[in-house]
């Protein structure tokens, strides 16, 4: 289906704005004429659920539940997928499957949004923050090698706003060390690596349909899980340690982390147009970068050799070094002009209840620094026409000519 066919199809989608972070300034308006994202339940998604209460299957197993994971799995190129409750959940089960617990350490990014080293120590271990590279944004092996001690048990690496982490340099160094890789896939469900869905690479990664999310039903989970075993035994830690051959037979402590077949209606819907999907966000990529190419003061985000990133957010980086205003200068200009822009997640290595162990320094990670400080995202979403994203574009421009917002303050939120 054509690409205009399919917006014009998705008109009766159901407008649901994201609920985002506060826009810094007073003068925010009440009125955001582009919101960051807006959530895609169209009609076939609420013909799925209504098919799914009128059969009486709302719980947590189903025929769309068992059809999702099967056909996710075909998706993102992965042996098995377990739905789960939340994208927090699914990095949960994840680290108890391999085994995470009280005296080890697990190596993270600190670029990342806080859930992810939160589920570390939800088990008892101690997420160690490593920096990023500045030509993928995500985790770099060569930091990752540096700060390997006797207790490190795996690494976390994440696939941060679609672009995929450096899998084979990661793999090679946790296989020389005797670690494992739990990869969090949560940005990533439609990025590819020469044709590689992002479930195929390694044992496990998780994902997430949260209400901004590319793929999603408001809030859910699933695991990519590449070992037979492994699969099993996550069904059962999925529902209360319950034996999924023999009903009610309980093997161990486990989880209420089950997604429901309601959920997973919705689901089976998304991925029913997933290609129209990743052509729009593509398309609404590629006027964004039209638009800002030679922008002063501007990066956007670096595209690898041989990987088509999932466009969860378009992102970019602001260098007041170039002429740039500081970053939330900017995301408070653009929110006078009626966009709402989100900063970068803040940096987890400098939050207070992240710090390190008692008598240990603060890891020093000057990449996450600057993208915890310049990084910022425009307005992405599936129905969003790409002229939408050139419009912004051109008023983002705008706002970093202005030279009122060359001094403007910096957010400090979520820094010890």
């Amino acid at each position: 289906m054509r690409l205009d066919d399919w917006r014009g199809a998705r008109k009766h989608t159901v407008v649901i704005p994201c609920v985002t972070d506060p826009v810094p300034g007073p003068s925010a308006p009440v009125y955001v004429e582009y919101p960051l994202c807006v959530a895609d339940i169209g009609r076939k998604e609420r013909l799925n659920a209504y098919k799914c209460m009128q059969s009486g299957m709302v719980g947590p197993a189903g025929p769309y539940r068992d059809m999702f994971e099967a056909r996710f799995a075909d998706l993102v190129g992965a042996r098995h997928i377990l739905a789960t409750s939340n994208g927090t959940t699914a990095l949960h089960l994840a680290l108890l499957l391999m085994g995470a617990g009280p005296g080890d350490e697990v190596i993270v990014p600190s670029m990342t949004y806080v859930a992810t080293a939160n589920a570390i120590r939800h088990t008892g271990a101690t997420p160690v923050f490593a920096d990023v590279s500045p030509l993928t944004w995500c985790l770099d092996p060569n930091d990752v090698a540096a700060r390997i001690t006797p207790n490190t048990k795996g690494i976390l690496p994440v696939h941060l706003y679609g672009n995929l982490a450096d899998t084979e340099a990661l793999e090679a160094l946790a296989k020389a060390k005797g670690l494992w890789v739990i990869y969090d896939g949560a940005h990533a469900a439609l990025s590819t690596l020469n044709g590689a869905g992002s479930g195929s690479f390694g044992r496990l990664c998780t994902y997430s349909f949260h209400l901004n999310k590319t793929i999603t039903c408001g809030e859910g989970g699933a695991i990519a899980i590449n070992d037979d075993a492994l699969f099993e035994r996550a069904r059962r830690l999925r529902s209360h340690g319950m034996d999924y051959h023999t009903r009610h037979l309980l093997h161990e402590v486990g989880y209420n982390y089950r997604l429901s077949n309601l959920h997973c209606s919705i689901l089976c819907a998304q991925l029913d147009h997933v290609a129209d999907i990743r052509d729009s966000r593509d398309a609404v990529a590629a006027a964004y970068g039209a638009e800002l190419a030679g922008t002063p003061g501007l990066q956007v985000q670096p595209v690898l050799a041989g990987q088509r990133r999932e466009t969860w957010m378009y992102t970019v980086l602001c260098d007041e070094a170039a002429g740039a205003p500081p970053r939330d200068a900017i995301i408070a200009g653009l929110a006078r002009l009626g966009v709402e822009a989100r900063p970068f997640f803040p940096a987890i290595h400098r939050m207070a209840f992240h710090r390190p162990p008692k008598g240990q320094p603060r890891a020093d990670l000057p990449v996450t620094d600057r993208l915890a400080r310049d990084g910022f995202s425009l307005p992405t979403y599936n129905t969003m026409p790409p002229e939408h994203a050139s419009q912004i574009a051109r008023r983002l421009r705008q706002v970093l000519a202005d030279p009122a917002l060359r001094h403007g303050a910096r957010d400090q939120s979520g820094v010890a």
